[in-house]
């Protein structure tokens, strides 16, 4: 069974300009938090590498234009409890401004002691980073509009 986490927020910006800065998959700094540096790979792929020196590889899978953004990760480098890691940006208007979703989708590695895990601590980490990567999104558009 995949957990879900899921957050969302008020972004103050019109759809068309959130849209525009999140699909450009490429744009991982500004998105999302503790970034040290992005590597492209291709046209739908890309490497994190992550200020703690974990590093994912993320593969693009869906893009409905100006609504909906979908990738899966690869661990490449640290230890991560998890497997199918996948996340998702929605994004709908809300009068002038859009009110952005932002997704992870997953299942836990080693068993019991991967569920276990999950209860103490993965679950309260992602919906933590998943908080904070909605909101640095947020602050970008902030001084904007």
């Amino acid at each position: 069974m995949k957990n879900i986490i899921s957050t969302s927020i008020i972004v103050p910006a019109p759809l068309e300009k959130v849209w525009e800065f999140i699909s450009d998959f490429s744009n991982a700094d500004h998105q999302v938090i503790a970034v040290e540096s992005t590597k492209n790979i291709g046209k739908d792929g890309r490497i994190v590498t992550f200020k703690n020196g974990h590093q994912v590889e993320e593969k693009l899978q869906e893009k409905k234009s100006n609504t909906n953004l979908r990738w899966s990760q690869v661990s490449k480098k640290g230890f991560v409890p998890l497997k199918n890691i996948e996340g998702e940006i929605n994004i709908i208007p809300s009068g002038k401004d859009t009110k952005l979703t932002f997704s992870f989708y997953y299942d836990t590695i080693m068993g019991p002691i991967g569920w276990m895990m999950n209860v103490i601590m993965v679950r309260k980490k992602l919906t933590q980073i998943a908080e904070k990567n909605t909101k640095k999104i947020q602050k970008y558009f902030s001084p904007l509009f």
